[in-house]
């Protein structure tokens, strides 16, 4: 996270005080291949579950509380997904609904007219390479069809405080 053009990326879609708060390894391969259908990121990574108004539901994800946050938070949140391997049409990438991220947290029943209106972009990255997303950006992903390790490293960034007394799960300086 302290690298000079990851710091870069992550201020200029955040700010200067932006911050990790938490990494996951993705590890697809041919034993472990995997979809994910479309969904928004709404939860974040917290050190200890503290019920805040406006928050919630909760929910534990390999071990670490996750509370659902408000738009507001979300809209400080970027996740870099750096890529170990290469990721190609072969490889299941990571699907990506263009500027689906502008229309906040969205309903169910809202989803069918939002996709009808919004552009899929397929993300294939080469190996050391990256891709900046936003949580409310509606993504998925397919089984690879050509299956081998597909390992992206995800790091969530942000740079605000979360209303007392939460906290982020990690918070690694950038600098």
């Amino acid at each position: 996270v302290r690298l000079p053009r990851v710091r870069e990326v992550v201020q200029a879609a955040l700010s200067s005080d932006a911050f990790a708060t938490h990494v996951l390894l993705f590890d697809k391969t041919p034993r472990d291949n995997w979809a994910v259908r479309w969904h928004q990121d709404i939860t974040i990574a917290v050190r200890e579950r503290c019920d805040v108004e406006g928050l919630g539901p909760w929910s534990m994800k390999a071990g670490v509380p996750h509370v659902a946050a408000p738009v507001a938070v979300l809209n400080r949140v970027v996740a870099l997904r750096l890529h170990l391997d290469d990721c190609f049409a072969q490889h299941g990438p990571l699907q990506v609904r263009l500027s689906s991220h502008a229309h906040g947290k969205v309903p169910v029943d809202a989803r069918p007219a939002l996709f009808n209106r919004t552009t899929i972009a397929e993300c294939c990255t080469p190996r050391g390479g990256a891709v900046l997303m936003h949580p409310l950006a509606f993504h998925h992903s397919t089984k690879a069809t050509a299956p081998t390790h597909r390992r992206v490293l995800h790091i969530e960034f942000a740079d605000i405080t979360l209303p007392a007394p939460l906290q982020w799960h990690e918070r690694m300086p950038m600098k």
